[in-house]
């Protein structure tokens, strides 16, 4: 009954008109977007005409830059866009019908759909401007070749295989390490001398503005920086220092979590679900401050 009422309620503010963007303003909305994808990334691709696409999709790719990178730094500014397509959004594989299109295969580990809805306001996309207009300097001073795509962390000219999480991510030593949002300024108030370090890549991190948590300023050190190299914070703390990890998913902070006990750092955490799961406000915490320090600023 919901479902027939709420499916009642969108057919009668179809009829009236007045509560969805018309086409034309859909795709006043669609070509504003485009024009600043294209000022942020000078050699962007679109996978088909606009002529001939919906008023409220753009798919397009950027050489150089794998899907994955493009949706972590889009992300980290505020912005969810997917590398598949609407029925398959969960998907990291390239699309079933950009590889049919024939398209070379560039492209199609580089797409990426932007979407806009009915509702959207002329602020959400000046907004999203905005946003696109500073991951493009970001990703365009990235490496070519993401070599976390491929499963590795690249240090120092060598690839290191990461930690696989499988059943081992829900063992007793994984959840030992484990901090949740609410133990977290606690956590630091308990450990002043611990450091909290975001494991995301560069730009991500840089896009995002940065994390702090009361006097805690986080030292972005990636885990393709971490993984495989021992030394990676030796200039940062001691095996006995507390270290508390954060991503965007609490992935890639297990994933490092899990390496750096390895490694004989015991006093090692990571924050749970990552900033996606993250409260609206932490205590003294902010996840969204300009200030960010990188491993090379420490």
């Amino acid at each position: 009954m919901p479902g027939i009422a709420a499916l009642g309620a969108v057919l009668d503010a179809l009829l009236r008109g007045d509560t969805f963007a018309s086409r034309a303003t859909l795709r006043g909305y669609r070509d504003q977007l485009e024009r600043c994808l294209r000022g942020a990334f000078p050699a962007i691709t679109f996978n088909t005409p606009l002529e001939h696409s919906l008023p409220t999709t753009l798919n397009f790719s950027v050489p150089g830059i794998s899907s994955k990178t493009l949706l972590d730094v889009f992300d980290a500014v505020g912005l969810r866009v997917s590398a598949g397509s609407a029925c398959s959004a969960a998907k990291s594989v390239p699309s079933d019908v950009l590889d049919a299109m024939g398209l070379s295969p560039w492209r199609t580990t580089s797409a990426v759909r932007l979407s806009i809805g009915p509702l959207v306001s002329s602020q959400l996309i000046e907004s999203a401007c905005v946003a696109i207009s500073r991951c493009g300097p970001l990703l365009q001073a990235l490496p070519q070749a993401d070599a976390r795509e491929h499963g590795h962390a690249s240090v120092g000219g060598s690839t290191y295989p990461l930690p696989a999480l499988g059943a081992d991510s829900n063992d007793e030593a994984a959840i030992a390490l484990t901090l949740h949002w609410s133990e977290l300024e606690d956590f630091l108030e308990r450990n002043p001398d611990a450091r909290l370090i975001d494991v995301r890549e560069a730009a991500e991190h840089l896009a995002s503005g940065g994390l702090h948590c009361g006097a805690q300023s986080a030292i972005n050190l990636p885990l393709s920086t971490i993984t495989g190299q021992p030394l990676a914070l030796n200039t940062l703390a001691v095996p006995r220092t507390p270290l508390v990890l954060v991503c965007r998913s609490g992935k890639r902070s297990l994933q490092a979590a899990l390496c750096l006990r390895s490694q004989g750092h015991t006093q090692v955490r990571h924050v749970h679900g990552g900033l996606a799961l993250r409260p609206v406000a932490v205590g003294t915490c902010d996840w969204s401050a300009d200030a960010a320090l990188t491993h090379s600023q420490v």
